[in-house]
């Protein structure tokens, strides 16, 4: 099982005056086979993922905003889009945190929420961190 936190904050809960609530995927964690590589070919390629939390499955939508390559914007980044009736039903604030899984015995993705991660001490683990994210495989897997 590959475990991928990912600490809220006011840009992704859209709180900053932001007219939409997204969470950047690092690149890296698509390189480690955590969430899919979308091909450049296709404009802005997305897939939806189904997270299973507390015994429900909630779809979100994964997309690459490639529009740079296609030589029609800037943007070259991995998002999860479409999140704020997600984060509202679940109360979501700053320093909360995901905990995103992929189960390979199981062959599904899971979401744990962490009510404020600072407080709970975790992100003082010794684990990858950038631009919120920490990461640590805590088993060997295929994603």
């Amino acid at each position: 099982m590959i475990n991928i936190n990912k600490k809220l904050t006011n840009n992704d809960l859209g709180l900053n005056g932001s007219h939409h609530s997204v969470i950047l995927v690092l690149k890296r964690n698509i390189k480690r086979r955590f969430f899919s590589f979308l091909g450049p070919d296709l404009y802005n390629s997305r897939e939806k993922i189904d997270f299973l939390m507390n015994g429900k499955y909630y779809v979100l939508n994964y997309i690459f905003y490639n529009s740079k390559i296609h030589e029609i914007g800037m943007l070259n980044e991995y998002y999860l889009v479409y999140m704020l009736k997600f984060f509202r039903e679940f109360a979501l604030k700053k320093e909360d945190a995901f905990n995103f899984r992929y189960n390979n015995i199981k062959e599904n993705y899971e979401i744990v929420i962490i009510p404020n991660l600072k407080k709970n001490n975790l992100d003082k683990q010794p684990l990858t961190i950038k631009a919120g994210w920490y990461s640590k495989e805590v088993a060997y897997g295929n994603r």
